[in-house]
């Protein structure tokens, strides 16, 4: 037993296989003893019943010998026994010589040694257990189907012929000759005990069969689930040896610290003892945040460092990412590329700390990343790690960082030495990018080594670790503000995915106020947020949201019969009541006297000496901002480390034995207000005066800036700043048709915000003051410069005093319903002369359009001109502007709504209003909106009423087909139709749809000067249709685009032969992108150089013409009868020097009168 235990070494086998192994060994052979002791004895217990004359021995041995041969097929059991073990013990030992190599590595390899990703452990352990379970099941069919009985007979029946009988008897041989067989009966005592022990045999090798086939199972299934566990290193430690207990016990340890620590949300103000205020727990309040995919395309071009005020930001290419696990999914289309690196961007305090969180939160609650969880990827490890956590010059190395994550503790060698066997297990977070003292270090990374054991400064570790040179295939996230990202501008190198955090929206809002307060209050509150833009907007950062809600909640707990209308709604009156608040309840004078509370919450005067604490940690707030820190050490705020103002950050380590304490304020907004408080209190007006123009244009400084302009309701010179924000904004320069100009317009909102700040205490001078400087102002153009709701406020605020705006464009921004109502101001003051407004590319969706008809509706309201398209408004949205339509104050003539979803509904609300009498558009696009065939029947019977106005109508991409023209057919072939423009691009009308509306051109009743039919694929036959139409006299169309149709050469004949008739009244065409080539091109040529063609304008661009039709274009060009003025044949395969065949015609020749306008 010893020798096979020797030869079988435990290293090879897991425990519960090798138990099965020398269970069946040490079985088989005590069973083998067994039946050779049967064997033995059988025989001797074999008796049979003579009848006188036989020779009994003689008769026994025979019989016995026919009884063995029948019942065990001349095999005997003992040696069946002997071989079954025999093989067992070959298998497993040529299994373990096979792998004996490997395992003797794998027990001795340096840890840096462990990435052999091999799988031959895990392949020849199957193999082995595949070949002893079909060696027992062909064992098991031999024993009882092909060579022992299922049951040993004890009783036999011994027949003996009459030759083998006399050879051993007296009979003679002619006796014998009449004798032919005879019987005997035999009996076996050792049958019963045979068959037992043959049952028993049969049955524990079944149960060892059964084991085998279970562990087979099991070992296919966990590879299939984990593919890391087929790995040879894998496979040894967790399954041979089953060792990962230290693994596992250190996991469950960092698990349940991460649990215990991070199950409150951090308060807004420390719990003070004795005082009961309820804790906010992180599964509850966590809110999902909004994260994009890749960047919101904005700069922050020496601004602030960054934008701060909550907004949101959406893009159509983008969909946001609502599940962390998707933060981690492969690329689309390429299932097993996952990034290995990524960015995640936010502006401060929008929640990329409490991301982190709770991504190690849910890891460690087995929530995601877990095998179990059956999502996203699966990590073993998650570390979090802090930058500003390393801001010392001390070196260290993988093991050393691994030590120092959130909740991780020492890392045992055992465990490092799976993490390193594992990097894609691992997933390695970096919080905090901007706050790391030494950024510029990240890049200098090559003057180091990529040996893991070597210790590095922590700038060229994070580096290495994120461009893969060390610890390869662990995942790294980094979270950073934007303005950090050129820190990690690696040459050649970018991150495999970048994300950014937007923040909330407005539902997300709702749902963070719902759980942060569990009460009544949370109605009263939500309803003043949703109430006031500006503050809504500022809850689209999260930690804002939280200040809103902790200040209203502290608010109405003092007062619960306080009207929200004193609630506070600006930047300003938000932080300053903040500020308070964390006041209140950490000095002694406030914290526990209600009244001085109020009375300091009305006031916002504090006491002398509190006064003098606050203005001395504003000097630091301003020295930090001033010096781009955030951090500062305990020498710099001391006695002002109980102030609540300042958090303690954990100690920098600065050697071995000594630490150094570090602090940051609560959040950066609270710094640049104290900064902000301490510019006012330590500068004479000249001085501040002096101030705000130098730093108006430095974005670190913007939000103390609004600070600053809100603070300064208190001082008695607030007039003479309002006059320096109001002069500094940039005036219109002559020639230029809108203002600001777009190099100005950030500067611009940043001083209406100012202005908007200010204005609450500045007794109305400075409306005068802002209508003096920007009186001649007509047309405001704040498009694409991300404006939100907050700013909507601002804006809507400070142009009510321009009399002067005719036209307002705020497209291509971020602006919601709420912002959408601010703009109703403008269009219900006195005086109001906007007639033009551009909202289009924002998200004002349904709600935004809910109050439109009250606004539009009254006598002040001038607009004739609204582009709303791309605005999502919906069937719904369409129905309150619907209803506006068909009042009679309404003045709007012209709308463009494209790509708003309307759809076959919307659009019947919208034709109702167009057959009202009192509805006065002339103009409408509805392109890309789904409409159909039942929507555009809908529309055409409004246009053959009298009472429809529209002369102008753009439905293309609508996917109206052949059906819908049909209707539209019979619309304008009516007399109360007035369309004379029409744009049916990319309907998919064809050849049938163009014979329609061909037939239609040609009668006297279609008024049609101007026709777009791009893009629906009719071809030669449908231009010849089309031909026929144009050379009638009824037909009256003037401008003809049908670009995108691969009309080719055939269907450009017909056109040009209808350009030569006297009767074709076109002077603009547009056939680029057709295909018509030299060969088309020579057809109209010949008809250009007709005097009865009268085209003045010709693109012909993106039509595969060569120098040789550009030779006939010349030739016709060339005539007296030509009467084109504008040419474009750009994008065809013409070089430069080609050109020379249209060259003299660009200085009005003498044979012509004209000067030829040349696109190429």
């Amino acid at each position: 037993m010893d020798t096979v235990k020797e030869f079988l070494a435990r290293e090879g086998f897991n425990h519960f296989s090798f138990v099965v192994v020398i269970g069946s060994v040490v079985f088989g052979i005590n069973l083998l003893g067994v039946f050779a002791d049967i064997e033995d004895k059988e025989q001797r217990y074999f008796s049979c019943k003579t009848k006188g004359q036989e020779d009994k021995d003689f008769l026994q041995r025979t019989c016995f010998a026919d009884y063995q041969a029948k019942n065990t097929r001349g095999f005997p059991l003992y040696g069946f026994v002997l071989l079954n073990v025999l093989l067992v013990i070959m298998v497993c030992f040529f299994y373990y010589q096979s792998v004996r190599s490997k395992l003797e590595d794998l027990e001795r390899e340096d840890p840096e040694m462990q990435t052999n990703q091999s799988t031959l452990l895990y392949r020849r352990y199957c193999i082995q257990l595949a070949v002893r379970l079909t060696l027992g099941m062909v064992f098991r069919i031999l024993q009882w189907i092909v060579l022992y009985p299922l049951n040993f007979p004890s009783k036999y029946a011994c027949e003996l012929s009459s030759d083998r009988e006399a050879k051993h008897t007296n009979i003679t041989s002619s006796d014998a000759a009449n004798v032919t067989r005879s019987w005997y009966h035999c009996i076996n005592e050792q049958a019963e005990k045979k068959t037992n022990c043959t049952i028993a045999f049969f049955a524990v090798n079944v149960i060892f069969n059964v084991f085998i086939l279970l562990e087979l199972i099991y070992v296919i299934i966990k590879a299939k689930i984990n593919v890391y566990f087929r790995e040879d290193l894998e496979f040894f430690n967790t399954y041979l040896l089953n060792k990962p207990k230290v693994t596992k016990k250190y996991v469950a340890g960092m698990k349940e610290k991460i649990k215990n620590n991070t199950k409150f949300y951090e308060p807004l103000l420390p719990n003070i003892p004795g005082e009961d205020r309820k804790l906010l727990e992180l599964d509850k309040i966590y809110t999902n945040l909004i994260i994009y995919p890749g960047r919101v395309k904005h700069e922050f071009k020496g601004k602030r460092h960054e934008i701060f005020e909550g907004y949101l930001r959406s893009q159509e290419s983008h969909q946001s990412i609502n599940k962390i696990e998707n933060i981690f999914a492969p690329e689309p289309g390429n299932p097993r590329k996952r990034p290995l690196s990524i960015m995640i961007i936010g502006r401060p305090g929008v929640g990329k700390s409490l991301l982190c969180l709770r991504i190690l939160r849910d890891w460690a609650c087995g929530k995601t990343f877990n095998e179990e969880a059956g999502e996203g990827k699966c990590f073993e490890f998650v570390y979090l790690f802090k930058f500003r956590h390393f801001n010392s010059d001390e070196k260290i190395n993988l093991q050393q960082l691994l030590k120092r994550g959130h909740f991780a503790g020492a890392v045992a060698n055992e465990v490092y030495q799976r993490i390193l066997s594992h990097p894609e297990k691992v997933l390695l977070i970096f919080d905090g990018l901007d706050e790391f003292g030494k950024k510029e270090n990240i890049v200098k990374e090559e003057e180091f080594g990529n040996n893991l054991a070597e210790t590095l400064p922590f700038s060229a570790l994070y580096s290495k670790l994120t461009l893969g040179k060390l610890f390869k295939g662990a995942t790294v996230v980094t979270t950073s503000r934007p303005t950090a990202l050129s820190y990690v501008s690696f040459p050649n190198k970018t991150f495999d995915r970048t994300l950014e955090i937007l923040g909330f929206n407005s539902e997300q809002i709702a749902t963070y106020v719902e759980r942060f307060c569990e009460d009544f209050r949370k109605q009263k509150i939500w309803n003043h947020i949703r109430s006031n833009a500006n503050l809504l907007s500022l809850c689209y950062i999260p930690v804002n949201c939280h200040i809103v809600c902790f200040s209203l909640q502290e608010r109405l707990k003092r007062d619960e019969d306080n009207d929200v209308d004193y609630l506070p709604t600006t930047l300003t009156e938000i932080y300053e009541d903040a500020l308070v608040l964390i006041v209140c309840k950490h000095n002694p004078q406030y914290r526990r006297s209600p009244p001085e509370q109020e009375k300091l919450l009305s006031s916002r005067y504090f006491d002398p000496e509190v006064e003098k604490s606050l203005n001395s940690l504003g000097e630091i707030a301003y020295k930090g901002i001033k010096e781009d820190r955030l951090i500062f050490e305990s020498s710099e705020v001391k006695k002002h480390e109980e102030s609540g103002l300042l958090h303690r950050l954990p100690n920098q380590q600065v050697d071995v034995i000594r630490h150094k304490e570090q602090y940051c304020f609560l959040h950066l907004t609270i710094q640049e207000l104290l900064a902000a408080r301490y510019i006012i209190k330590g500068k004479s007006l000249k001085e501040l005066k002096s101030w705000i123009s130098k730093h108006l244009r430095e974005g670190k400084w913007e939000v103390v800036m609004q600070f600053v302009a809100g603070l300064l309701h208190h001082e008695e010179y607030v007039n003479s700043i309002v006059g320096t924000f109001i002069t500094s904004l940039p005036p219109q320069m002559s020639g230029e048709a809108s203002w600001p100009h777009f190099s100005n317009k950030e500067l611009v909102i940043r001083l209406f915000k100012c202005i908007f700040e200010i204005s609450r205490n500045s007794k109305n001078q400075w409306k005068s003051l802002v209508a003096e400087n920007l009186s001649g102002v007509v047309n405001l153009d704040l498009s694409l410069v991300s404006l939100t709701d907050g700013d909507m406020t601002a804006i809507a605020f400070v142009l009510q005093e321009i009399k002067s705006i005719v036209s307002v464009d705020v497209s291509r921004n971020h602006i919601t319903s709420i912002g959408w109502q601010e703009m109703y101001k403008l269009r219900k003051m006195s005086g109001c002369k906007l007639t033009t407004l551009n909202i289009s590319d924002n998200q004002i969706g349904v709600g935004g359009l809910k109050h439109l008809p009250v606004a539009l509706a009254t006598n002040e309201c001038k607009l004739t001109t609204l582009n709303i398209r791309n605005n999502q408004i919906g069937v719904d949205g369409l129905k309150h502007l619907s209803d506006a339509l068909a009042t009679n104050e309404c003045k709007l003539t012209t709308l463009d709504i494209r790509h708003n979803q309307i759809g076959v509904d919307g659009l019947k609300h919208l034709s109702d209003a167009l057959a009202t009498n009192e509805c006065k558009l002339t103009t409408l696009d509805i392109s890309d909106n789904q409409i159909g065939v039942d929507g555009l029947k809908h529309l055409s019977d409004a246009l053959a009423t009298n009472e429809c106005k529209l002369t102008t109508l753009d439905i293309s991409d609508n996917q109206i087909g052949v059906d819908g023209l049909k209707h539209l057919s019979v619309a304008l072939a009516t007399n109360e139709c007035k369309l004379t423009r029409l744009n049916i691009s990319y309907n998919q009308i064809g050849v049938d749809g163009l014979k329609h509306l061909s037939d239609l051109l040609a009668t006297n009743e279609c008024k049609l000067t101007t026709l777009g039919i791009s893009g629906n694929r009719i071809g030669d036959d449908g231009l010849k249709h089309l031909s026929v139409a144009l050379a009638t006299n009824e037909c009256k169309l003037t401008t003809l685009d049908i670009r995108h149709n691969q009309i080719g050469v055939d269907g450009l004949k017909h056109l040009s032969d209808a350009l030569a008739t006297n009767e074709c009244k076109l002077t603009t065409l547009d056939i680029r992108d057709s295909s018509i080539g030299d060969n088309g091109l020579k057809h109209l040529s010949v008809a250009l150089a007709t005097n009865e063609c009268k085209l003045t304008t010709l693109d012909i661009s993106g039509n595969q013409i060569s120098v040789d039709g550009l030779k006939h274009l010349s030739e016709a060009l060339a005539t007296n009868k030509c009467k084109l003025t504008t040419l474009d044949i750009s994008h065809n395969p013409i070089f430069d020097d080609e050109f020379k065949h249209l060259r003299h015609f660009f200085d009005a020749p003498a044979t012509n009168n004209w000067k030829l306008k040349l696109l190429t």
